[in-house]
């Protein structure tokens, strides 16, 4: 399992398996999100399997599934209102990482700059360019 911090208190990673939480309890996570709608890939883990093994180590897991090619701007505020509310540090995770990190730069519209947003995302490993004009149109909708 690869873990990319975004933030002090996000990381994201590709898909988790039980294996995995080992990893997840060293590097201190308290809160596991699922961004990764179930039987999307034959090779997945039901999240419900994952929520389990993460329970067994006091770590909660919360289910938001993202369809990646049709995620909205109100599914990165939603993504962003959840963060807020969580105990942290907090993963994220999908098949590759990626849609984390998109929801992530949604969410964080009106806190960053679009820069800050990019070249955060960028040292994590993760190119949120193809977001920009979502990101500049939802920072004027939100002033």
């Amino acid at each position: 399992m690869q873990l990319c911090q975004l933030t002090a208190s996000l990381s994201v990673s590709p898909q988790l398996d039980v294996a995995d939480i080992e990893q997840i309890i060293a590097a201190g996570i308290k809160t596991v999100i699922c961004n990764r709608p179930d039987n999307e890939g034959e090779d997945q883990p039901e999240s419900a399997l994952i929520r389990e093994a993460c329970e067994a180590h006091g770590i909660s897991l919360h289910y938001l599934p993202v369809n990646p090619k049709e995620f909205t701007d109100q599914q990165g505020i939603e993504f962003g209102q959840l963060l807020e509310s969580l105990e942290s540090p907090v993963l994220a995770y999908c098949r590759t990482g990626t849609r984390c990190t998109n929801l992530w730069a949604l969410s964080a519209v009106g806190k960053l700059s679009l820069d800050e947003i990019l070249s955060t995302a960028k040292d994590a490993g993760y190119d949120v360019s193809k977001l920009s004009e979502r990101i500049t149109a939802l920072a004027k909708l939100q002033q």
